[in-house]
């Protein structure tokens, strides 16, 4: 049951070489309990099924933090045919996730906002018609009516372009939230 385990596998988790014994039981403590299945059953495809073995997972850091790593390798057999060791990398890939998750936070931001401006658009759109129709009838009372309700129309719209240059100022670094 023992297995190397490379001082920079370690140093991605904190570790430094003496802390972590050369064991499979020091890298399943410090796997995340979801991961570690998901490994175990992908080393079991790759031994019985010759399926590649490469699997994002994550790790515990020593400070607590997850690590996201991605596990590539081989199992070799010996002349009996039984599976004797198992070479492979991990490579630190915590950045490509949350790169990926801002990028979905980005997009559902801009489906949000997509949808909250074109409702007070449409309301402006809608009683400008409205308003023409009514000025050209002369009639007085709803061409106020009408006027007030795109005044209060035009300041949500600004509220929210508002908020969208706050929100570019902050990822420009120009905007400290509080």
């Amino acid at each position: 049951n023992e297995e190397y385990l490379s001082p920079h596998f370690k140093e991605l988790f904190g570790y430094a070489d003496d802390e972590l014994p050369n064991h499979a039981s020091s890298w399943q403590k410090i796997i995340h309990p979801d991961d570690l299945k998901l490994a175990l059953t992908a080393f079991k495809e790759h031994t019985e099924n010759g399926r590649p073995f490469c699997l994002p997972v994550r790790y515990y850091h020593k400070n607590g933090s997850l690590v996201w790593v991605l596990c590539r390798g081989v199992a070799f057999k010996n002349k009996k045919g039984d599976y004797v060791r198992m070479l492979g990398t991990h490579t630190d890939i915590t950045e490509l996730i949350h790169a990926k998750e801002m990028n979905r936070l980005k997009d559902e931001f801009i489906d949000t906002v997509s949808h909250e401006l074109r409702t007070p658009v449409t309301s402006l759109k809608l009683f400008s018609d409205i308003l023409i129709n009514q000025a050209q009838l002369g009639d007085k009372e709803h061409v106020l009516e009408s006027a007030k309700i795109i005044k209060s129309q035009t300041a949500k719209l600004m509220r929210l372009v508002d908020d969208l240059l706050d929100v570019s100022k902050i990822q420009a670094g120009k905007l400290e939230l509080n």
